[in-house]
């Protein structure tokens, strides 16, 4: 999801690196594989460390697992657990600054969890021709090597914005009769942080630039036909069809037809008043809890959708005990969560308040809201 104009295509510019090597330390973490200490620098918050954890990936040979170090001090051990961070469209690691300070504050309410953030194949300008699929098998990789690499226990993941759609996917494939033997270990929960509609802010964008949204999805359609799906990978959009949020990388035919069609690959979260429809979208969450934290004032959700009420609707769709009891939307939330306050809020959440994490089956935590009990797994 794009949201910032400032960068159009994702929330922040890409961080720089700024590690000589008397920066760059060995560390003893991460089982055989060697990792090291990295200190990285952006213009939007001052420096912070992260342990850079090499592996292959299928999608992105001699790729890394950034894990978010101590901020204060060391540890005696590594964590036993990870929550895997993925981020949206034009994000890669280190351009969400929230959650550094959701690692920060699970260092002392949950010092069993670190944080990792991934570079994915769709990282930073490179989602346009690239699909929620290439995600998937990327973050399946991340999640092999986190349990057999690593050693991690349990791996949470927490999508942001077009992350959000990531989780959808890699929820989907664990439902499938073959999963058992695909040899990729189970997730022990997944949180949603900012879940938008790309087909709804993108139609949002043409109306407000006076753009017709009607020509672009004609191009696209006339292509696949003429074409076909695998041909309209290789071919680009003209930029003169698409708003100026998006004219910033290369986006294939297909996948601006995925973002900007009605049941497209990217289409998980478009606003329906049949709630019939979202019981085969929501059941996917059939083997473990989610999470789901939109933020309160999401510029790219259009004026007219009640937040509030798609996540009722999304919460009654949900297997029974899956949906959790702390969800609800971030207060003062923009869409990358900038408010401090905000980002306070949506740690209290994500560390469930320091009680064990995640919760245990069927135990009782009172929500902010409304301050009734209820049953999480997550």
């Amino acid at each position: 999801m794009a949201s910032s104009a400032s960068n159009p295509v994702g929330q922040s510019q890409a961080p720089s690196l700024q590690a000589s090597d008397n920066d760059k330390k060995l560390s003893a973490e991460g089982a055989s594989t060697r990792s090291q200490h990295e200190t990285i620098s952006t213009n939007r918050s001052s420096s912070f460390n992260v342990i850079v954890h090499p592996y292959q990936s299928r999608r992105v040979p001699h790729t890394c697992l950034y894990e978010l170090a101590p901020t204060t001090g060391g540890r005696e051990a590594p964590p036993k657990h990870a929550l895997l961070f993925i981020g949206g469209l034009g994000d890669g690691p280190h351009t969400v600054p929230m959650i550094r300070t959701v690692s920060k504050e699970m260092e002392t309410a949950t010092p069993d969890w670190s944080v990792f953030e991934v570079r994915l194949a769709t990282s930073f300008d490179q989602w346009g021709f690239r699909s929620l699929e290439d995600d998937r098998v990327g973050i399946e990789d991340a999640v092999k090597f986190l349990h057999s690499g690593l050693g991690k226990e349990k791996v949470v993941l927490m999508g942001h914005s077009t992350g959000c759609q990531d989780c959808m996917v890699y929820a989907k494939s664990h439902t499938r009769p073959d999963h058992a033997q695909s040899g990729t270990p189970q997730i022990a929960g997944y949180i949603l942080q900012a879940p938008v509609s790309d087909r709804e802010y993108i139609e949002m964008c043409y109306h407000d630039q006076n753009m017709d949204l009607a020509k672009s999805l004609e191009y696209t359609l006339d292509n696949i036909r003429r074409s076909g799906e695998e041909a309209a990978k290789e071919q680009y959009m003209p930029k003169t069809l698409l708003p100026a949020e998006y004219r910033t990388a290369p986006i294939t035919v297909y996948r601006w037809h995925s973002l900007t069609t009605l049941g497209g690959d990217d289409d998980w979260f478009t606003d329906t008043p049949d709630i019939s429809s979202l019981g085969p979208v929501w059941s996917i969450f059939d083997h473990a809890p989610v999470l789901v934290l939109p933020s309160e004032k999401d510029e790219c959700v259009p004026p007219y959708i009640r937040q509030d009420r798609k996540l009722r609707s999304w919460r009654e769709a949900c297997p029974e005990g899956k949906f959790s009891d702390l969800s609800g939307l971030v207060p003062g939330a923009n869409h990358s969560v900038e408010q401090p306050e905000a980002q306070q809020w949506l740690t209290d959440r994500v560390t469930f308040n320091g009680k064990e994490y995640p919760p245990a089956a069927g135990s009782g935590h009172k929500t902010e809201e409304g301050g009734k009990e209820g049953k999480n797994e997550l």
